[in-house]
């Protein structure tokens, strides 16, 4: 699983902080359509979570508005 995977390559993150980016990853799969594409998901929603926004929705508005203008979420909102 690639959010798992993501997880343990960028950090400690206590049981509900898992939780959560499961269940962010799981809403926003339909994102990503190749493994590498998921990969990828599951690294911009840990650095999205990481630069302090840790509310589900907003994480998820936060994916959306980068598909949106075409670019990978970098740095604080």
């Amino acid at each position: 699983m690639p959010m798992r995977a993501a997880i343990a390559a960028n950090g400690i993150f206590g049981p509900d902080e898992i939780d959560l980016l499961g269940r962010v990853f799981a809403r926003a799969r339909h994102f990503a359509g190749t493994p590498q594409q998921e990969e990828a998901l599951a690294l911009e929603i840990i650095e999205i979570f990481r630069s302090g926004v840790t509310d589900e929705e907003a994480i998820l508005e936060m994916l959306g508005r980068s598909r949106r203008t075409g670019a990978a979420y970098i740095g604080a909102p």
